[in-house]
């Protein structure tokens, strides 16, 4: 499939772009302190954190636990306590809280300097060569099978009834390829089209195939389980507590991805812009 895709790596590694933390984050001296800064593409900050921290490695540690919902419209929060041109917000997330220093004269202008920092992501994951990186990660279902009456299942589906509505095999002859959404080749709804007509002829026609073309945050956190859990599998001597546990997380990831579709518009009669247009019974919306 890979020959037939022109994918030149086909190896089993992590998809998630690493880059685009390193890109996004840094420690910046305060006197003997650190703060978090967020920076723009000139390296000038757009985001500094109140919060100072005793070492450059602390600050980068509260900026790690936010990373993963840095691009989560519900990770920031308003503080309009202080009054007129007061407003402040903050980043929650993972249990880290960082505040802005600077203070906004509306809540327009706080929520502005929000998405920039959610643009700023975004420039880096798809813009940057470092992130523009293709491959997928295929997983059989039988493999993931319970070895012990302790072990996670996968979802079963039935009705309100307790009746079984034909999805009672979660295991046999199913597939689930993900794919990184980000790389320019996989934001062409052209080529996503060939690749999974192409990747459906591949397969055997008993077997039941689910794509998924995944956010940054998502790949990220499959790299981690299916690593951990194909760890578990290969060790000489498994540990059964361990074993589980990657499987129960691994199952847990994968029931939750959705497909990341860019986001359509309506037809511009000034622009004549139809690139993504809104199509009656195939639009899906979209974040990118």
């Amino acid at each position: 499939m890979s020959r037939l895709a022109g994918l030149d790596d086909y190896s089993r590694r992590d998809l998630a772009c690493p880059h685009v933390f390193d890109a996004l984050f840094r420690a910046a001296a305060v006197g003997s302190q650190f703060r978090v800064e967020i920076r723009n593409a000139a390296g000038a900050p757009i985001f500094q954190s109140v919060e100072l921290f005793p070492a450059a490695a602390a600050a980068m540690n509260a900026a790690r636990t936010l990373y993963p919902s840095i691009r989560h419209e519900a990770s920031y929060q308003l503080d309009a306590s202080g009054g007129v041109n007061q407003i402040r917000y903050r980043i929650v997330a993972g249990g880290v809280t960082l505040r802005h220093t600077a203070t906004f004269a509306t809540e327009a202008d706080a929520v502005r300097s929000m998405r920039a920092i959610i643009d700023r992501y975004d420039q880096i994951l798809l813009g940057d060569a470092a992130c523009n990186q293709e491959g997928f990660h295929l997983i059989e279902h039988i493999l993931l099978r319970p070895t012990s009456i302790q072990d996670e299942l996968m979802a079963v589906c039935l009705d309100p009834h307790g009746q079984s509505c034909g999805d009672e095999d979660p295991y046999s002859f199913r597939i689930h390829v993900v794919l990184p959404y980000w790389p320019t080749r996989f934001r062409d709804l052209a080529f996503r089209k060939f690749f999974e007509r192409t990747l459906r002829e591949e397969t055997p026609a008993h077997v039941h195939v689910r794509i998924c073309w995944v956010s940054n945050e998502q790949m990220a956190e499959l790299d981690r389980a299916y690593r951990v859990w194909l760890e578990a599998r290969a060790a000489a001597s498994p540990v059964p507590t361990a074993a589980r546990s990657a499987l129960q997380d691994l199952i847990v990831v994968l029931q939750r991805l959705k497909t990341v579709y860019p986001a359509a518009v309506l037809h511009d009669c000034v622009e004549g812009d139809d690139e993504n247009p809104v199509r009656l019974g195939s639009t899906n919306l979209g974040i990118f």
